[in-house]
C-alpha cells in the first residue's frame, strides 16, 4: 500500500503548468474526455475547452475519459480570444495546431 502512495505523490509532483492543452470546437464530445485522459497521462495539469455548450459536454462522457478530469484543472471557455487572453496574462505563449484531413478516393 506505501508503494501505491508513493507513485501517486510521485505523478502529482511530476504534473506541469508548462505546458497546458487548449481544444476547440470538437464535434464529438467523447473527443473531448478523450483529450482528458490524454493529458493526464503526459502529465499536463491544465485544459482548456473552448465551446458555446462546454459546461455540460464533456460531463456525459466520462466513461470515455476514464475519471482523468477529478485530477486536472479545467476550464471552460465560450470565447477563444478570452480564453487566449487569459493564457497570455498568465505568460503562456501560444503554439497553434489544426489537424486537416484528406480524402483518398
Amino acid at each position: 500500500m506505501e508503494l501505491r502512495k508513493e507513485r501517486f505523490r510521485n505523478v502529482v509532483n511530476n504534473r506541469t503548468y508548462s505546458v497546458c492543452l487548449v481544444v476547440e470546437g470538437l464535434s464529438d464530445a467523447g473527443n473531448v474526455s478523450a483529450v482528458f485522459r490524454s493529458a493526464d497521462a503526459l502529465g499536463f495539469q491544465s485544459v482548456h475547452v473552448v465551446s458555446l455548450d462546454c459546461s455540460k459536454r464533456y460531463r456525459e462522457h466520462r466513461h470515455v475519459s476514464m475519471g482523468a478530469e477529478k485530477w486536472l484543472d479545467i476550464e471552460l471557455w465560450d470565447s477563444t480570444e478570452k480564453c487566449f487572453e487569459v493564457l497570455k496574462s498568465r505568460g503562456y505563449r501560444l503554439l497553434q495546431h489544426m489537424w486537416g484531413w484528406r480524402r483518398y478516393l
